[in-house]
């Protein structure tokens, strides 16, 4: 895989994609007891988008799955979701993104250690599930200059300076 498929990839997960702690009921494969259930605890990687091109170039280069949501967005337009396929796509995915994280690094993070301890540390499991469940809820967002904020709310982007542009960009060969 090519470098910046990784990063590229990385910039659309911190900004469409999710990491998600799962919990479902699942039934024993037991024939003592087929009736009982257990709780099983899953990590779940997706990626969502509005543009089927996005879906089959993750497919392409990630491999995984692409699903249609049943459900529309609020401008009408078919929303999509991606997912490695597997256990260790999974793992060489969020490998393959960490170093170019920003947003989402520490979820990843947790994630891996997650997936690593399958079968050896459940409340440990359950524990790190917690902790991406409380990073996914922690966002606190951060208002930038506004005509009606109060001075001790204003932040200044480091981007200010020159506004000017050129007034045609040209692609270098």
């Amino acid at each position: 895989m090519r470098e910046k498929n990784w990063s590229y990839v990385a910039g659309i997960f911190d900004g469409e994609g999710s990491i998600h702690a799962h919990h479902y009921q699942v039934k024993s494969n037991t024939t003592i007891d087929p009736d009982k259930r257990y709780v099983a605890r899953q990590v779940k990687i997706t990626i969502v988008g509005t543009d089927i091109r996005l879906m089959k170039w993750l497919l392409g280069n990630f491999g995984g799955k692409f699903y249609d949501r049943a459900k529309r967005t609020a401008s009408g337009r078919h929303a999509y979701y991606w997912r490695p396929k597997g256990k260790k796509n999974t793992e060489n995915f969020l490998l393959g993104i960490l170093p170019y994280l920003i947003m989402k690094k520490e979820q990843a993070k947790l994630a891996l250690e997650f997936i690593r301890l399958e079968g050896v540390c459940p409340e440990e499991r359950e524990a790190i599930l917690q902790k991406i469940s409380a990073l996914n809820h922690a966002d606190v967002s951060v208002e930038t200059n506004t005509l009606d904020s109060e001075q001790s709310e204003m932040r200044e982007s480091d981007l200010i300076g020159d506004y000017e542009s050129a007034p045609l960009v040209t692609m270098a060969a």
